[in-house]
């Protein structure tokens, strides 16, 4: 390797801990999934298809799926339908779908700095973009985490600190305060309005702190989209 290919691959390394737990660019892993209940984890919000603990039982059937075929070395067959990779779990389940949320956690850090991420090892998939893509996957279901909890009035956690976006996006909405003069960070505005506005929809005025408060998790995540409709 040159010591350019070794500077990449050693940025990438550091890169992939983070993709999986957040906390910088959005709402780190952990804050996201705090001081909530095992009944509210359970709760389906109005309109929405899952639950936070279903959620995050789906994500740790795919973090499971990939790590299966990175510490076997070979690629394992896809399920034959969605359907399979959303466990049935309910209030009794979350302390363990918690629990193995965070072993799998411990299991991607050890291969986070492989010497082999370029190896293929899924098909033409390579280690690492096999993690990477695993890494945004977990970040775009975490943000449908916030978007449950924002439902049913349980965002921000206690304790994440006041104003409301500055614990949901904390260093980045400050950053991108100081870097946008004259303007209202996209924090500030609030991505519900720009939902709405691609929708064909204006979205209905409300005061800036409520605005904040109900899109305190939209800077958390680079899109909250809509639940279930996908292979993963």
């Amino acid at each position: 390797m040159t010591d350019r290919s070794d500077r990449s691959q050693l940025a990438f390394a550091r890169l992939l801990p983070r993709l999986f737990r957040g906390g910088q660019a959005y709402v780190g892993v952990e804050a996201t999934l705090s001081d909530l209940s095992s009944e509210q984890a359970a709760q389906h919000a109005g309109g929405l298809p899952h639950s936070v603990a279903e959620l995050l039982a789906h994500v740790n059937w795919w973090n499971r799926w990939m790590l299966d075929i990175i510490e076997m070395g070979q690629a394992l067959p896809y399920p034959p339908h969605a359907a399979d990779t959303w466990p049935q779990v309910g209030a009794g389940d979350w302390g363990n779908v918690k629990n193995e949320f965070y072993e799998l956690l411990a299991r991607i850090d050890t291969h986070a700095a492989r010497p082999d991420l370029a190896s293929p090892v899924n098909h033409e998939e390579t280690i690492g973009e096999l993690l990477a893509d695993f890494a945004l996957h977990t970040a775009h279901h975490f943000g449908q985490i916030i978007s449950v909890r924002q439902a049913l009035g349980a965002w921000p956690p206690a304790g994440a600190g006041t104003p409301g976006e500055r614990a949901a996006c904390p260093g980045f909405c400050e950053r991108r305060r100081a870097t946008v003069s004259g303007r209202r960070s996209q924090c500030d505005l609030g991505t519900g309005d720009k939902r709405s506005e691609r929708s064909g929809r204006r979205a209905p005025a409300r005061g800036v702190a409520a605005q904040r408060r109900a899109n305190s998790g939209a800077c958390a995540v680079l899109a909250a989209l809509p639940t279930g409709g996908h292979s993963r």
